[in-house]
């Protein structure tokens, strides 16, 4: 038996605890949650700490595949200046290094208090560090391709990556990677592959202005980029007010949806996208966008809308940690108005919810097992974390 306790208990709901105890068995779950009503109590085996405890960390974007490009790409190149580069660099280092790098990133994931990892797949290096990891990851199999001769035999390859996952009893689903990136026989196939498995979706969505240029006049950056690799353009089948409203109905609108990065979604966009989508999450990697774009996304505008937010680090070939407690620091600097109980459930709960997982993780309930983190150097002050911070993994 575990007991744990501390200055205040985010339950990861919104639910504040004062002096609370956790109680917690050998497999980590929660047996008993004390509500001592603010007076510190003292029990027998009990741990007591400064600072605040909260639930494991929930990351819903990740490449861990990438991990050996840490300092590899440079910053500020936009998002064609960073693919490109990427397509360079990706392939530079042996299987052996890649997944040496994977693990460290993993055991660091860890180590920063994240339980569960929305994971980037376009290969299968990294199942072997996954299936040994403490980490509950759900993978998505990220697939492109604008020929439409080539659609079923992309899609064909994607299941094939998907049954290595599974087999290796890992959850794993196929997605497509962003609107520009697909052929519109490619979108319908894994839209049908969605429908019949009832798939997690996850896509890249306007982390560039020139996303959107693309897909509403067949202009900027992106357009450019592709013309010069010979790409025949005519797979852009139609144009949209934007690139979101080109996509979504290529896409199951029942099932979960993980919209990624969102940097230059409008409102329009947003009232569009909740009215379409049936489960619709928005993952935002603050770092990330700063790292390619040198901007963060609206935040506000998706709180007054109501949207359910979660986080994610993207990749260390766009970040140098992969760290959701860095993540939330961003987001605050630049939006202080944002109460730290609302960003908590950002990193948890509500990213639990967006991987199917919250039957386990993202709150401190009984019967839950969500893993248990401890946030030194809390701003008891002003309610909210520091550049000081720390976390420590509890259980």
């Amino acid at each position: 038996m575990y007991k744990f306790s501390a200055n205040y208990i985010y339950l990861g709901n919104g639910e504040i605890l004062k002096y609370g105890i956790i109680k917690l068995n050998e497999e980590g779950k929660i047996t008993e949650i004390v509500d001592t009503k603010g007076v510190l109590k003292e029990e027998a085996g009990m741990q007591f700490y400064g600072g605040i405890i909260v639930p494991g960390f929930v990351n819903t974007h990740c490449h861990l595949e990438l991990s050996h490009l840490r300092g590899e790409i440079t910053k500020h190149t936009h998002l064609h200046g960073f693919i490109k580069e990427l397509q360079s660099k990706r392939k530079q280092l042996s299987l052996v290094e890649i997944q040496k790098a994977a693990q460290i990133a993993d055991k660091r994931m860890r180590a920063a208090g994240i339980v569960a990892v929305g994971d980037i797949s376009n290969d299968a290096y990294t199942i072997p560090v996954k299936a040994n990891s403490s980490i509950k990851y759900i993978n998505f199999i990220e697939t492109f391709g604008t020929n439409f001769e080539k659609a079923q035999l992309i899609f064909s390859e994607a299941k094939k990556l998907q049954k290595e996952f599974t087999d290796n009893k890992l959850t794993a689903f196929v997605v497509p990677h962003a609107p520009y990136s697909l052929s519109k026989e490619l979108f319908e196939l894994i839209k049908h592959n969605s429908v019949l498995e009832n798939a997690i979706q996850s896509i890249h969505n306007q982390e560039t202005p020139s996303e959107n240029d693309l897909l509403s006049s067949k202009t900027g950056e992106l357009f450019e980029m592709f013309s010069s690799w010979g790409l025949n353009m005519n797979y852009i089948e139609h144009l949209a007010e934007s690139s979101l409203k080109y996509f979504a109905k290529k896409m199951n609108h029942k099932s979960k949806t993980l919209l990624i990065h969102n940097t230059f979604t409008k409102a329009e966009d947003i009232v569009f996208a909740k009215n379409h989508f049936e489960q619709l999450y928005w993952a935002f990697c603050p770092k990330a966008n700063l790292y390619i774009e040198n901007q963060l996304p609206d935040v506000s505008v998706f709180r007054e809308n109501n949207c359910t937010i979660c986080l994610g680090t993207d990749s260390l070939a766009s970040n140098d940690s992969l760290s959701i407690l860095d993540e939330m620091l961003e987001i605050q600097k630049v939006f202080p108005e944002i109460p730290f109980s609302e960003l908590l459930q950002w990193a948890t709960i509500n990213g639990a919810k967006a991987l199917g997982l919250e039957q386990t993780l993202g709150s401190i309930e009984i019967g839950k097992t969500p893993g248990l983190n401890l946030i030194s150097d809390f701003d008891f002050k002003n309610n909210i974390i520091s550049s000081k911070s720390k976390v420590t993994v509890l259980i």
